[in-house]
């Protein structure tokens, strides 16, 4: 029912967000049939990140949670952010937040991080196809058309988890998004009608 996918910026180094396998695997939990479409080959190099607390909640809703705490990642119980000229500094203790519960959080590889939870979204029922690119998006009367190679593969939603370059802003009858600043959103839900998806 329910077909999205990540691609990385033609030309960029910045892969895309984990916000796919996230939503994937939280979706196929709901019973809804969900692919992934992922333009590069898992595990694939990336700078390491620096998760907030905030966020563990929706790795606890996934269920991921637990194989993120046994993966070895480094422990962090703060932060602390300061200004380019040193003028400002913000010294911040996770367990002195407004939110209980939200003591610590993670370093993590990127690659290893990104490979976990496109593995579970997998396990949770998502198929995922890897080493493919959407090459565009068509919209056929309520469904949504999705050229990957030399494959159509025909949608009712459509879940953008692509980033910064935004692949379904640029299909006709898309209109980017905007927010505060002008810049774009990187999800996109595009409801249709009750059909489950298919090759076309």
């Amino acid at each position: 029912e329910l077909r999205g996918w990540q691609s990385a910026r033609p030309g960029s180094a910045r892969p895309p967000r984990p916000a796919g396998s996230c939503a994937g695997a939280y979706l196929a939990q709901q019973g809804h049939r969900v692919c992934i479409i992922e333009k590069e080959l898992f595990p694939r190099v990336h700078i390491g990140e620096s998760l907030l607390p905030n966020g563990n909640q929706a790795l606890k809703e996934i269920g991921v949670w637990d194989k993120v705490e046994r993966a070895g990642f480094v422990t962090k119980y703060g932060a602390e952010f300061e200004s380019s000229d040193g003028k400002c500094r913000v010294h911040n203790v996770f367990a002195n937040g407004l939110i209980g519960g939200c003591d610590y959080a993670y370093q993590v590889d990127r690659a290893r991080f990104d490979q976990l939870l496109l593995d579970h979204a997998q396990e949770m029922g998502c198929e995922v196809i890897q080493g493919k690119a959407v090459s565009g998006i068509n919209q056929v009367g309520s469904h949504y058309q999705l050229h990957v190679g030399d494959v159509t593969h025909r949608s009712q939603w459509l879940i953008d988890a692509s980033g910064r370059s935004c692949l379904s802003t640029r299909a006709p009858r898309r209109p980017c998004a905007s927010c505060e600043g002008g810049r774009r959103t990187s999800l996109t839900l595009a409801p249709t009608s009750s059909e489950p998806w298919s090759e076309a």
